[in-house]
């Protein structure tokens, strides 16, 4: 089975492109700037409301910052 998975990295280039900072693009996202700093700095997965703003914000486009890795435990995921 195949998990989504944010991709961090290309979300932080979008802020970085757009003049974006950890608030903004959390009142953007109807969540806490701590929340979406846990989010992007790998600390806890996106929560569904977290991803319910990303869909909202980019509509299709969310697409561009996903991907599907199989599903495999966070331990297995962050070792090596």
């Amino acid at each position: 089975m195949k998990q989504v998975v944010l991709d961090r990295q290309k979300l932080t280039e979008y802020m970085k492109k757009n003049g974006e900072n950890t608030s903004s693009l959390a009142a953007k996202l109807g969540v806490t700037p701590s929340c979406l700093s846990r989010v992007l700095n790998n600390k806890r997965d996106p929560s569904g409301v977290v991803w319910e703003g990303l869909i909202s914000l980019f509509g299709k486009k969310v697409f561009n910052y996903i991907f599907f890795e199989d599903d495999v435990s966070k331990d297995t995921r962050k070792s090596g």
